[in-house]
């Protein structure tokens, strides 16, 4: 199935120096993402490589949505992933997180590691869509409000990656 005509245009692709103030200022519009400073994006800008994997969801010179991932040895840790919240619902996340698998499988890992917050029942949803399963929970990980976070894994083989359904 086709995305709606708003995202259609969309593609995903790697983090540029040009969107860094657009994804910091996305970051703030979505409670969930995760609030760093100036210095920690410019630092991670700059380590992208084999071992960082920064996306965005972007047309022309919006950005509607971004991933970061760190790839280990034989895993990858996705340290993020938000939409506009305009943009939610339209299959943009679906897009990153895909992304951001392939990219991650490309690099070498063999599974995917990430901590969701425990009320997000729709990332939840999301993520067990494409593969990933509840393997534990810390209490009390998250701050602002103090929420636990579920840890979730994936394999990422080829039947993994391209088996996250379409909306």
């Amino acid at each position: 199935m086709s995305l709606p005509a708003a995202a259609e245009t969309i593609r995903v692709r790697s983090l540029e120096h040009p969107d860094l103030p657009l994804v910091m200022a996305l970051a703030q519009r979505v409670p969930a993402a995760p609030q760093w400073p100036d210095s920690v994006w410019r630092q991670m800008l700059e380590n992208t490589g084999p071992s960082r994997c920064i996306l965005v969801a972007a047309r022309e010179q919006q950005i509607f949505g971004f991933c970061v991932v760190v790839h280990g040895v034989d895993e990858a840790e996705l340290e993020s992933i938000a939409v506009d919240p305009a943009m939610q619902r339209l299959g943009l996340g679906r897009r990153l997180l895909q992304a951001a698998m392939e990219a991650s499988r490309h690099s070498g890992a063999r599974r995917m590691l990430l901590e969701v917050r425990a009320s997000n029942q729709a990332a939840q949803h999301l993520y067990a869509q494409a593969g990933f399963r509840t393997v534990g929970r810390r209490p009390g990980y998250y701050s602002d409000p103090k929420e636990d976070a579920i840890c979730m894994e994936c394999r990422l083989d080829a039947e993994t990656v391209a088996g996250i359904p379409a909306r």
